[in-house]
């Protein structure tokens, strides 16, 4: 049974039981009875309701004393019967007591503990291989397209040598968007025919492809999957250095291969206990993403311990913004505690730090 089902039980029967009155007086015959009942009863009501706050607050706290877990604690303190009003009341009280105290601080970090761990089981649910992102269907196109030249140049190569000289340079590079882990085809003229280097120079960095065939007129290279930490660009540089020759280049767009990963942060967790409560918050207020890294859909949360939590911004989280700031209500019973994980979906180049490096 939920904690607020449970004071419901209790305001219900501290109404409707057998020293508060009940529907037995509409019965015929039982009005009598039930007078006869309520004299009993209405002495020893009186009696307690003329006691003093502080002896009911003592009583409930060393109720309480006698529970090794918070769970424990609840059910010596419902035995009580108090009303609602008596437990705002002694709600302090409670929360004062060292050995009450004690047991809030273990079960917090038992809660925190616990927290960490689901966030990390999420952030590992959620990983997703490069070639299920949208993002690098842009790669996975530009890889086929590299292919599909080799194929074609295997099948019906054209004349290594051109009917002319013509000047050296190069005219097509295949695919049009040059990516990582791909086969390059160079077409030009000029390229001569003893071999020689192809390279992809970007942002201060130089990667050498792979030559598998090397003719005057074209060229079939593999670039690999260790060109990370640079970013999208239409400024690449493909560079062609034959033997013995001048180098001959061409600027190309160039994409990289982009990871995901899911950032998680926590609401936490009993200080507020035994009070219900609700809490506007900002969480990841001061997490901000680097190198190129964003955010790829709004925000979720997940719950624990029955209480409510949801996304109340603004701000939330978006793929404008390298922020991940993102404001939530909370809402929790009797004896509960506001604990509750949001979720942040990231992505960026591989080879970058999203900049928040440590968390779950």
């Amino acid at each position: 049974m939920e904690p607020a089902d449970r004071m419901n039980r209790i305001r219900h029967s501290a109404g409707n039981g057998i020293c508060g009155g009940s529907s037995d007086r509409r019965r015929p015959g039982a009005g009598w009875a039930a007078l006869a009942v309520g004299a009993l009863c209405w002495l020893p009501l009186q009696v307690d309701a003329q006691r003093a706050p502080a002896d009911r607050c003592a009583e409930l706290v060393n109720a309480a004393r006698g529970g090794r877990t918070l769970a424990e604690m609840q059910r010596l303190i419902e035995e009580k019967r108090p009303d609602e009003r008596l437990l705002r009341d002694c709600g302090e009280a409670l929360q004062r007591d060292p050995q009450v105290a004690e047991v809030v601080r273990r079960e917090t970090e038992a809660v925190q503990a616990t927290l960490a761990q689901r966030a990390r089981s999420v952030s590992s649910s959620y990983q997703r291989q490069p070639a299920q992102l949208a993002i690098n269907q842009r790669v996975l196109l530009a890889r086929e397209e590299g292919r599909a030249r080799m194929r074609l140049y295997s099948t019906d190569r054209p004349p290594a040598d051109p009917p002319r000289t013509p000047v050296p340079a190069i005219s097509v590079v295949t695919p049009s968007t040059v990516v990582p882990d791909t086969d390059l085809v160079i077409e030009g003229s000029g390229f001569g025919s003893q071999g020689g280097s192809v390279r992809l120079k970007l942002q201060g960095k130089t990667y050498t492809a792979a030559v598998n065939q090397w003719t005057p007129t074209w060229i079939s290279a593999y670039l690999g999957d260790e060109v990370t930490g640079v970013i999208e660009t239409n400024g690449a540089v493909l560079e062609v250095q034959p033997q013995g020759g001048s180098a001959l280049s061409k600027v190309v767009p160039f994409v990289p291969v982009y990871e995901s990963a899911v950032i998680n942060d926590i609401v936490c967790c009993l200080h507020a206990w035994p009070f219900p409560g609700e809490k506007e918050t900002t969480l990841a207020e001061m997490w901000t993403l680097e190198n190129h890294w964003a955010v790829t859909t709004d925000p979720w949360t997940s719950l624990t311990g029955g209480i409510e939590c949801e996304l109340d911004g603004p701000p939330v989280a978006n793929s404008n913004n390298d922020n991940l700031a993102t404001r939530i209500r909370v809402s929790w019973g009797w004896f509960q505690g506001p604990s509750c994980l949001v979720h942040f979906d990231i992505q960026g180049p591989r080879g970058f730090e999203h900049g928040l490096g440590g968390l779950w």
